[in-house]
C-alpha cells in the first residue's frame, strides 16, 4: 500500500484550474496555475544580498509572463518569498501574486488568500478566499437523501437526478459520467473530456463519490483489496458491500463507509483533512468504545490517555452545551455556582474571572440576535479548546484512530493536452496517516447568537 503524505492548507494544496472568484460576482474569477515557494531547495536565503540578487532574475522573468503583485514589502527578517499564479480567464492576462515571509519551512497556513483590492484596477473588490468547487452543491451530502445503505445502482440513480442548478452543466455531466463509470466497475484509466479545468472539484468531490464505489466494487489493486478484507473484513470479500454517504459534513472521521455481509465496515476518508473543515469527535468516540478491548489497560491507564478519553466523553455523551461545560468545570475554568448561573442565567452568580473571558471573545454586540449569555458560552468554549490544545494530544489521538477500521483512499490523475483528465485508479493507505498536529476546536459551533455544535477538532 502507498504510504501518502499529508495534505497541507492554503495555496500550496490548490490544483492546476482551481478558480478563484468573488462571491458577490461569480463572473469575476481568476483560475489558479501554479503554487511556488522561494528559494528553491532551501528554506531562506542566506542573507539580504542573496535574496535581492536572485529576486531581481525571478522578478525579470514573472514580468515577462504577466503583471506582478507583491502582497507586501520585505524586511531584513524575510528571506523567503512563495508566489502564486494566476490566470485571468477574460483578459488572458497572467498575475504573480508574491508574499514575503520569513523561511518555507513549514507552507501549511502561511499563504491562504490574496486580499480584497489586490488587483483594484481589473477587479474591483476581488477577494480569493474559497475556491468555485467549494461552493458547487454537488457533494454527496448534497444529493444523497441519507446516509444509506446504497448499491452502485442507486448511487448511480442519485447522480443522474442531480438538479441543473447545482452546478455548472459540463462538470454536472463530467461527474455523472465518471460515476458511472466506476459504478459498472469499468477498467481505469476512466478519461473526463475536458475535465482539467474542474480538477479541484475532481480530486476532491468526484474522489469522494468514487471511493466506496471503487471499495465495493473490488476495482482497487489486488494486494490492497486483500490486505483490508483480512486485515478488516475478518476474511469477508468487500466486492458487492453496501455503501454509505456520510449524512453531515463533520459528521464523523469518514466520508463514506462499505459495509460486508458480515455487518463489518470499512470506513473512508478521501477528503482533504489539512485545514479542512472541523471534525466531529463522534468518530473519536466510537474507536474507543469499539476498540475497546484492543487498547489494553496499560494503554488506558496512562495519564495523559484517560484525560483525553474523559474529555471525549463529556463532550460527545453530554450534548452541545453540557458536554462543553462539564470539560470547563473538569479543567477548573468554571465552578459549579458559575455553571449554575450560566445556566439560569443568574450573572450575579458567575465568577468574575469567568466574565472577563467575554473580552479575549469578539461579538458583534450591535447584531439583533446577540445574547450575553451566548457569548458567555462561546467564550468559555474557546478557552476550554485553548487549554487543551496548550497539553497537545496529538500523540493520543494518533495511537486511538490507528485502530479504526478507517482507511484514507486517493483519487491519481494525470492531465493531458491540459485539457482532459485521466482517473487513473485509486491508491489506498491503511492503517491511515495523519502528520501535524491535533487541535480542539469551537470556532463556528459556538458564536454570541446560538449554540450550533460541540467541540470539535481539526488536523493542522
Amino acid at each position: 500500500m502507498i504510504q501518502r503524505l499529508d495534505e497541507s492548507m492554503g495555496f500550496p494544496n490548490r490544483e492546476f484550474g482551481d478558480v478563484y472568484h468573488n462571491p458577490s460576482d461569480p463572473e469575476d474569477k481568476m483560475v489558479f496555475q501554479d503554487f511556488k515557494a522561494y528559494p528553491d531547495g532551501a528554506p531562506n536565503w542566506p542573507d539580504i544580498r542573496t535574496r535581492d540578487r536572485d529576486w531581481k532574475k525571478i522578478g525579470h522573468w514573472m514580468a515577462q509572463q504577466g503583471q506582478i503583485k507583491e502582497l507586501n514589502k520585505p524586511n531584513a527578517g524575510m528571506l523567503a518569498m512563495m508566489a502564486v499564479h494566476m490566470l485571468d480567464p477574460k483578459t488572458k492576462q497572467h498575475w504573480f501574486f508574491v508574499k514575503w515571509v520569513k523561511d518555507n519551512l513549514n507552507l501549511r497556513g502561511k499563504f491562504t488568500g490574496i486580499p480584497a483590492g489586490a488587483v483594484s484596477d481589473t477587479h474591483p473588490g476581488l477577494v480569493f478566499k474559497k475556491g468555485a468547487s467549494e461552493t458547487y452543491r454537488l457533494k454527496p451530502t448534497d444529493i444523497m437523501s441519507g446516509a444509506g445503505p446504497y448499491t452502485a445502482k442507486d448511487v448511480t440513480t442519485a447522480i443522474n437526478n442531480i438538479p441543473a442548478t447545482a452546478g455548472p452543466p459540463d462538470l454536472i455531466l463530467q461527474l455523472q459520467q465518471a460515476v458511472s463509470a466506476a459504478a459498472k466497475r469499468q477498467p481505469w484509466p476512466i478519461t473526463i473530456e475536458n475535465g482539467a479545468q474542474y480538477l479541484a472539484f475532481h480530486s476532491k468531490y468526484t474522489n469522494e463519490w468514487l471511493a466506496p464505489l471503487a471499495l465495493s466494487g473490488g476495482t482497487i489493486p489486488g494486494p490492497d483489496r486483500k490486505n483490508l478484507e483480512t486485515n478488516l473484513l475478518a476474511g469477508k470479500s468487500m466486492v458487492n458491500s453496501k455503501i454509505f454517504y456520510s449524512a453531515s459534513v463533520t459528521e464523523t472521521l469518514s466520508d463514506s463507509s462499505v459495509e460486508a455481509s458480515n455487518g463489518m465496515t470499512i470506513y473512508i476518508s478521501s477528503k482533504q483533512q489539512g485545514g479542512g473543515a472541523a471534525a466531529s469527535l463522534t468518530g473519536i468516540h466510537g474507536v474507543l468504545e469499539k476498540k475497546k478491548a484492543e487498547f489494553g489497560s496499560g494503554f488506558m491507564r496512562n495519564p495523559k490517555v484517560a484525560r483525553f478519553v474523559k474529555i471525549v466523553k463529556l463532550i460527545v455523551e453530554n450534548g452541545q452545551t453540557d458536554g462543553m461545560l462539564m470539560v470547563a468545570l473538569y479543567l477548573g475554568i468554571i465552578t459549579e455556582d458559575s455553571w449554575e448561573g450560566i445556566v439560569t442565567g443568574n450573572h450575579k452568580k458567575v465568577a468574575a474571572d469567568v466574565k472577563a473571558l467575554m473580552k479575549k471573545f469578539n461579538a458583534r454586540v450591535d447584531n439583533p440576535n446577540y445574547n450575553p449569555k451566548f457569548h458567555l458560552i462561546a467564550a468559555i468554549a474557546q478557552e476550554v479548546a485553548n487549554r487543551l490544545n496548550q497539553e497537545d494530544f496529538t500523540d493520543v489521538f494518533k495511537a486511538i484512530i490507528n485502530k479504526a477500521s478507517l482507511v484514507q483512499v486517493y483519487m491519481r490523475t494525470k492531465i493531458r493536452d491540459r485539457v482532459n483528465l485521466d482517473i487513473l485508479g485509486m491508491d489506498v493507505v491503511w492503517p491511515p496517516v495523519f502528520s501535524g498536529r491535533i487541535i480542539f476546536t469551537a470556532q463556528k459551533n459556538f458564536t454570541s447568537s446560538e449554540v450550533r455544535g460541540k467541540l470539535g477538532f481539526k488536523i493542522t
